[in-house]
C-alpha cells in the first residue's frame, strides 16, 4: 500500500496490480482501536466496506455491509473502533 498505515492495523494483502500498485486487502483493526490523527487524509481514493464489526470514521459509523467512498485527499476525522471491525478495502 502507498500511503502508511495508522499502528496497530493488520493487513491481509488480497491482490496487488503490479502495473499501478493498486491494492484490494483486509484491515484488521482491534477492538479498542484508535486513531486520533484529526484530518489526516490520503493520496489516492479509499473504498471500504465493513465485513465484520463497527468502524467510526470522523462523526459517521460503519457497521456489517456499510460501505464509504473517500476520493484522494479527503480528509478525514479521528477513526475508532470500539469491539473490533474487519474492513475490505
Amino acid at each position: 500500500m502507498k500511503d502508511p498505515l495508522p499502528p496497530g492495523l493488520e493487513v491481509q494483502v488480497l491482490s496487488r496490480d503490479t502495473s499501478d500498485g493498486a491494492v484490494t486487502a483486509v484491515l484488521g483493526v482491534p477492538a479498542g482501536w484508535q486513531f486520533d490523527n484529526d484530518g489526516w487524509a490520503l493520496t489516492t481514493r479509499f473504498d471500504a466496506l465493513v465485513i465484520r464489526g463497527t468502524l467510526r470514521i470522523g462523526n459517521d459509523t460503519y457497521e456489517l455491509h456499510d460501505y464509504t467512498y473517500r476520493p484522494a485527499g479527503h480528509e478525514c476525522g479521528p477513526v475508532a473502533s470500539k469491539y473490533g471491525a474487519d474492513v475490505l478495502v
